[in-house]
């Protein structure tokens, strides 16, 4: 996922009431490629042995997407 992709996402998010499991659902019956990279990203996060903030951190550092982004909006989400 890149950047852009990543805030589109929050911003779809954001729109439909800080609902992030709403949001994931329509989109994986919208777009199977989603529904996809989203179950891989699942796999990969379970057979890491990490936490899901660890997980997260270090995705953030491989993909180019702001550590602080993603932590500002699980916070907003009410996430750990």
């Amino acid at each position: 996922m890149q950047n852009n992709n990543f805030v589109e996402m929050v911003s779809q998010m954001m729109k439909m009431g800080n609902n992030p499991q709403q949001y994931l659902q329509a989109q994986m019956q919208q777009n199977p490629q989603f529904a996809q990279q989203f179950n891989n990203l699942q796999k990969m996060m379970r057979g890491s042995g990490m936490t899901s903030k660890q997980f997260a951190i270090q995705y953030c550092k491989q993909n180019g997407i702001p550590e602080e982004q993603v932590m500002q909006v699980a916070k907003m989400l009410g996430l750990k």
